[in-house]
């Protein structure tokens, strides 16, 4: 699951794709992704960063891509650099509403970021979706053994996601 080759580099637009979040708050797993977000934001030539989740856990009033930009700017991110993506609740939806956005924004290029233990479905969900693009996490010994009971569940997933296409 972890093997997926990923690269930092420029693209029109950085994509963090979103995670529950529990009373208006980012979660660990989210907080990693949001960090390794702002530290490209900062390194590379980024025009937008598209933050994208909608709301997947009663006890927030707001959306992860609510919750993703609020701690974004209190990182210094400024509003006009984030665009907020409300709809979609997994990954799949995840993808095609970035899709539309960078088709009405002009934006031709990404890189998605989200945890290790993600990218590989992600990135077979990429693919089915005809969506170009490029794929970052942050991968240390710690946050890949944190990672360990997400893996299982993405393994489960993808596998599910397999047996549903010819």
């Amino acid at each position: 699951m972890h093997t997926l080759s990923i690269k930092a580099k420029n693209a029109d637009v950085l994509i963090i794709l979103g995670y529950s979040c529990c009373n208006d708050q980012v979660s660990k797993l989210l907080k990693e992704r949001l960090d390794v977000g702002f530290e490209l934001f900062q390194k590379f030539k980024f025009k937008k960063i598209i933050v994208t989740g909608n709301a997947v856990i009663a006890s927030s009033t707001k959306t992860e891509a609510e919750c993703m930009y609020d701690y974004l700017m209190m990182l210094g991110v400024k509003n006009e650099d984030i665009i907020l993506e409300k709809k979609a609740m997994d990954t799949i939806a995840n993808i095609r509403e970035c899709q539309k956005l960078m088709d009405r924004n002009g934006l031709k290029s990404a890189l998605v970021v989200s945890n290790s233990f993600h990218l590989r479905r992600t990135k077979w969900i990429t693919q089915k979706l005809n969506f170009q693009c490029d794929f970052f996490a942050r991968r240390t010994f710690l946050t890949l053994i944190n990672q360990i009971p997400n893996t299982l569940k993405e393994i489960y997933l993808y596998l599910k996601r397999l047996t549903q296409y010819p």
